[in-house]
């Protein structure tokens, strides 16, 4: 059976931060709403708060509404590269202690046609999405869609060995109902 999860970040999620000007000079520049950022490359390199704890298998997190992966792990494997990277912005980007590819959601399924359930999935064939209707910096993604997938990002994100973010159940049904 399909299942919705809401992506949402854990205690153990490595905090980056930017430098205050930065933030005031690009207002626009942390919000991840959807909407691709292009320019993200070309900001001043994000500080680890505190120190960097090298586990390259831990997620960190810069703003809401996205990711950050060691680029290391994110390109050597290609179950996370191909569970991650299709239908996202993938951006490289530089910490003051190791190379990070920030991922954002730039998909949104559709309003939901049938009572009771999130949004309808039709057409939607990326691992991570947002949901019209909702807090746009919520990110989501399902398990399930085909019976016995193994290729959603949940599934990719606990093969690998990831830490860092939390999976929320939001809905569990039948196939049919989210691909309305």
């Amino acid at each position: 059976m399909p299942t919705i999860w809401l992506v949402q970040s854990t205690a153990e999620m490595i905090a980056l931060q930017m430098h205050p000007g930065v933030l005031l000079s690009h207002r626009d520049a942390m919000l991840f709403d959807g909407r691709t950022k292009d320019y993200l490359s070309d900001l001043p390199t994000p500080q680890f708060v505190g120190d960097d704890p090298c586990d390259s298998y831990v997620v960190c997190g810069l703003a809401q509404g996205a990711f950050l992966l060691d680029s290391d792990v994110f390109f050597r494997d290609l179950a996370l590269y191909y569970g991650v990277s299709v239908g996202t912005q993938v951006v490289e980007v530089r910490s003051d202690a190791r190379e990070l590819v920030l991922i954002n959601a730039i998909n949104f399924a559709s309003v939901p046609t049938k009572r009771g359930v999130p949004c309808s999935l039709r057409g939607l064939t990326v691992p991570l999405f947002r949901i019209r209707g909702r807090n746009p910096t919520e990110i989501y993604c399902v398990t399930e869609r085909i019976e016995g997938d193994r290729h959603g990002f949940k599934s990719v994100y606990e093969d690998a060995g990831l830490k860092g973010l939390n999976f929320q159940e939001v809905w569990t049904g039948e196939a049919q109902d989210i691909n309305t």
